[in-house]
């Protein structure tokens, strides 16, 4: 009798564990995601999810807050508690939020209560059923999903591993060949851009920050100065948006970008130094060598962003 008692005793441990270990995997997500409109050349900072299994889910409300902004409304939810149906109608409306509302976004909770669930989605007038999560009270739906029956475009950035979102294109599967297809020539033709405006600076300016004293002959400078002045005019946002004849979606190249306005802000400060040095009675600002080294700096990371793109692009 005590055999069968411990025999009944392991069974039970042995279906408890075996349970776990089929449970699903339910984390945090630390998954960057790119909006468009919104936030086209940067990662939003409001949009966290969880990542049940290896996909990412997202609360439909966090996502009614992360695709609005001041003069972009994408859509706008309401939620039938009686009949456990979620509205959602585009475009979207001005967004009143409570105090809960507000928190939506706000670090997830590392332990949450999950539930399987069948999410009802009543979008623009027509139905929809998707399968999701009720975690926390709240409902979770996963993103490609939601991207199919709101019909915006998904695609996924297989060099920075972010999602990319485009709330003005409709909805298409997208593989890596055809992400490869899609952006190998527009990087190409960024990279020889900037290859063509950024060649030698890095030793010219690390040999302008040593020879730097407020008193100095600028005259062999001219080359540097030259070259400064080319930055500041084609890598301004202005000019990579509009002037450059690229046909380059920045939001694949946010680090880069980010970079690049950076080097036209320092360049822009260093010949406007420069140039002032006669009015100044030749005496340069103490400020032109934290331009010069921020401008330094900034070509470095340039380089260390380039690479991963160069290594893709083999």
């Amino acid at each position: 009798m005590k055999k069968i008692k411990v025999l009944f005793l392991s069974l039970a441990l042995l279906l408890i564990f075996s349970g776990a270990a089929l449970a699903e995997s339910v984390n945090v997500s630390s998954q960057g995601l790119i909006i468009k409109p919104i936030f086209p050349t940067t990662i939003d900072p409001t949009a966290k999810s969880y990542n049940i299994d290896g996909e990412n889910y997202f609360s439909i409300r966090a996502l009614q807050f992360s695709f609005s902004s001041s003069s972009f409304k994408y859509m706008s939810v309401k939620y039938n508690k009686d009949k456990d149906v979620i509205t959602v109608e585009k475009p979207g409306e001005d967004i009143s939020y409570s105090m809960e509302d507000r928190f939506i976004n706000d670090p997830l909770n590392k332990d949450p209560q999950v539930v399987k669930k069948d999410i009802k989605l009543n979008i623009n007038s027509k139905d929809f059923v998707l399968k999701g999560y009720n975690i926390d009270g709240r409902n979770y739906v996963r993103l490609k999903d939601f991207a199919e029956a709101m019909d915006f475009s998904l695609s996924y950035d297989y060099i920075n591993k972010l999602i990319v979102v485009d709330l003005e294109k409709p909805y298409k599967a997208e593989s890596e060949s055809d992400f490869k297809a899609l952006h190998e020539k527009e990087y190409r033709d960024l990279r020889a851009l900037i290859d063509s405006h950024v060649e030698g600076l890095e030793s010219e300016s690390t040999g302008f920050i040593k020879a730097f004293k407020p008193k100095m002959d600028l005259t062999s400078y001219k080359t540097y100065r030259d070259k400064l002045l080319q930055v500041k005019k084609d890598f301004s946002r202005e000019s990579l948006l509009k002037e450059n004849n690229l046909s380059t979606d920045f939001s694949y190249y946010i680090y880069i970008y980010r970079d690049l306005e950076n080097l036209s802000y320092a360049a822009n400060e260093l010949v406007y130094n420069i140039d002032v040095f006669k009015d100044n009675g030749d005496i340069l600002s103490i400020y032109t060598k934290d331009y010069a080294n921020s401008f330094l700096k900034t070509l470095k990371e340039l380089r260390g962003h380039l690479e991963p793109y160069d290594n893709y692009y083999k």
